[in-house]
């Protein structure tokens, strides 16, 4: 099946976005991509307005792990210098913010990790949308 670059990027940020305090859900009849937050629904238990998400599919985000494969798998694909440096941030507290750091410093492949990660997400997000229309 088709789906829109719109849709296909709206259900990429709820990917990125989701999860255990802001939860992502898609309406499979509308093809809308709406959230909520766990603190606002408490507040707004009683209020009129309230988007009832009982028909609608939570869109589970991604997993910190999941992450942290990928960027594993970016690294094992770079020169021998820069795989060296990426590997020493891929390990201990803060791995996410080091590996970062470090791409930072090396804009091309910067550039590429975005490209590599956004790819990997914009599949995530046609499985989801397949999975959601079979």
């Amino acid at each position: 099946m088709k789906y829109s670059d719109s849709l296909i990027e709206e259900i990429i940020v709820a990917l990125n976005n989701a999860n255990y305090e802001v939860r992502y859900y898609f309406n499979k009849e509308t093809r809308e991509v709406d959230y909520s937050v766990e603190y606002i629904i408490e507040e707004q238990d009683n209020e009129e307005g309230r988007i009832d998400f009982s028909d609608w599919i939570e869109i589970e985000g991604i997993k910190s792990y999941e992450k942290y494969n990928l960027m594993q798998d970016f690294t094992a694909r770079q020169n021998d210098r820069l795989r060296e440096i990426l590997d020493v941030a891929l390990n201990g507290k803060g791995t996410f913010r080091r590996f970062k750091d470090v791409l930072y410093r090396y804009p091309e492949e910067e550039k590429n990790w975005y490209e590599f990660e956004h790819n990997w997400l914009k599949q995530r997000a046609i499985e989801f949308l397949d999975k959601v229309y079979s």
